[in-house]
């Protein structure tokens, strides 16, 4: 029995004497230029009367754009080179995009997920490939939500892969 307590007491010593390291490791997303990026495409969706100012389906339910149409008013809007593809009221935003990591992503491979929160989604890709934009319209049914937040934006850092690991079936 003894040596039962002096094994507890040695080892509660020699745990007390080795160093914990309790140092969450490198966010290499925090302070990069894709979190940059993403704040600005976040912006530009956060904006009042975006469906207004981008462009909407036509008909009598104003609809979020999809897929390509939505690649094209979204380059439009942050690059002066793609002015030839604006419709509506949408114009190359300097103010947000003239410095923005954002202005160089170019649309990249569509979604291929058959998730309902991707389905007509615009993808747009980092010069570098390591970062990877899924610009979605809502799924929302109701009217107000739909005009207050018509868009919906997913993320993600790439290594090898050419798609976000939420995008796999």
């Amino acid at each position: 029995m003894m040596t039962g307590i002096m094994t507890i007491f040695e080892m509660a010593i020699s745990f007390n004497g080795q160093q914990i390291d309790s140092s969450p490791p490198n966010d290499l997303y925090f302070g990069s230029t894709a979190q940059t990026a993403d704040r600005d495409l976040m912006t530009l969706l956060a904006a009042p009367n975006l469906l207004d100012s981008i462009g909407k389906s036509v008909g009598v339910n104003r609809q979020p754009l999809t897929g390509l149409s939505l690649c094209d008013q979204l380059m439009c809007r942050f690059e002066p080179s793609f002015q030839n593809l604006c419709d509506g009221g949408n114009s190359y935003d300097a103010i947000l995009f003239a410095q923005s990591p954002a202005a160089s992503y170019r649309p990249g491979l569509q979604t291929t997920s058959s998730s309902p929160a991707l389905i007509g989604s615009c993808a747009l890709s980092s010069p570098k490939s390591d970062h990877r934009v899924l610009i979605s319209p809502s799924v929302s049914k109701e009217l107000l939500e739909l005009e207050r937040r018509p868009y919906n934006l997913y993320s993600c850092s790439l290594e090898d892969e050419t798609t976000c690991p939420f995008e796999k079936n």
